[in-house]
């Protein structure tokens, strides 16, 4: 049963372009309003930036975008969190994960929703680490939440 959720923001580079930064703000701004007024709030929610490595992310206002993501951090990430954790990564999918690193993250189970952000996103790579055959996008943000409660409901009835 789910009953955390980390929201991971790549914070590379490629988020600078093509006003991807701006819609991720956005987001993030978006989001606790939302997990209130949804009914969300009993999920623990974390903000976690993603580039050289993985860590709180203190506002979006402090979010800068430069540098390149760290594979590895996410790896190590997710095999820190527990079977209770759900993560919700916000990315443009410019990355590239090892065939070695892509199958650590199937073999670690771990419920992962992607949010692609960008016309240019390279949605290939994220539906290899999504735990979820959908890839979505900003606008979907409230049916993560919604699905997430779905997959809760529907373990409690087994």
């Amino acid at each position: 049963m789910i009953s955390r959720i980390n929201v991971v923001v790549d914070a590379s580079g490629s988020i600078a372009e093509n006003g991807k930064d701006s819609v991720v703000k956005y987001l993030l701004n978006l989001l606790p309003g939302m997990i209130e007024m949804n009914g969300y709030g009993s999920y623990e929610t974390e903000f976690l930036q993603w580039s050289a490595r993985i860590f709180p992310l203190e506002s979006s206002a402090k979010l800068h975008f430069d540098g390149e993501t760290c594979q590895e951090s996410f790896v190590q990430y997710l095999e820190q969190t527990g079977d209770d954790t759900a993560t919700l990564l916000i990315s443009d999918g410019d990355f590239l994960l090892n065939r070695e690193q892509q199958k650590s993250i199937r073999n670690l189970k771990r419920r992962i929703f992607c949010i692609a952000v960008g016309a240019d996103a390279e949605l290939g790579v994220l539906k290899k680490i999504s735990s979820y055959p959908v890839i979505f996008r900003p606008y979907d943000i409230a049916n993560v939440f919604a699905l997430v409660d779905r997959l809760n409901s529907s373990e409690e009835m087994e």
